[in-house]
Formats: C-alpha cells, sequence, structure tokens
C-alpha cells in the first residue's frame, strides 16, 4: 500500500481550489485578520466586516471612529498587503 506523504496544508489548499471555496476561506482569513488587527475597542463598534472585488469593507457605528480610523486605514491596508499580498487587499472602505 503507498501512503501519500505530501503535507496536509497542500491537500487542503487542493480540495479548497478543487471545491470552488478557495476565494470564500480567503474572505474568511482576510476578515478575521481585521478583527484580530483592529482590537476590541473598534470591533465592538463594528455591525459588519466584507470583503469583495479586493476590497475590505467595514462598517462602524460611532461617527469619531469612523472618522479615526480613516485617518489609519493606509496602516491597517498595509497589515493586511504584507500578510495576503498587494493584488488580494488593495483597499479598505470605511462606513
Amino acid at each position: 500500500m503507498k501512503y501519500n506523504q505530501e503535507p496536509i496544508g497542500g491537500t487542503v489548499a487542493a480540495f479548497l481550489k478543487a471545491s470552488g471555496l478557495q476565494s470564500e476561506y480567503q474572505a474568511f482569513k482576510i476578515r478575521k485578520r481585521w478583527r484580530e488587527i483592529a482590537g476590541t475597542a473598534i470591533n465592538d463598534q463594528t455591525t459588519d466586516v466584507y470583503y469583495g472585488k479586493k476590497i475590505l469593507h467595514v462598517y462602524i457605528l460611532s461617527a469619531p471612529l469612523r472618522q479615526q480610523l480613516f485617518i489609519y486605514k493606509e496602516q491597517y491596508l498595509k497589515i493586511l498587503q504584507e500578510e495576503f499580498g498587494e493584488n488580494i487587499v488593495t483597499a479598505i472602505q470605511i462606513h
């Protein structure tokens, strides 16, 4: 009996690609990472985080916090681009 010696990560990646779930999984990872880097104060005021067409959309309840995020969104974008690639997340929209 022969065993496949491929690492589990490669197997999972191949499965996601073959099943058409790769983009959904990537969107999930981007949204999860946003919540990690944003922190509790921002997450408590966030109603929704959506990733589509290479743009991360963040919906914030508090107008002052929304304004503050406009100032820092380029720094958050840089973090996401370093992790996922510049062509994966091209912008962050604060709503």
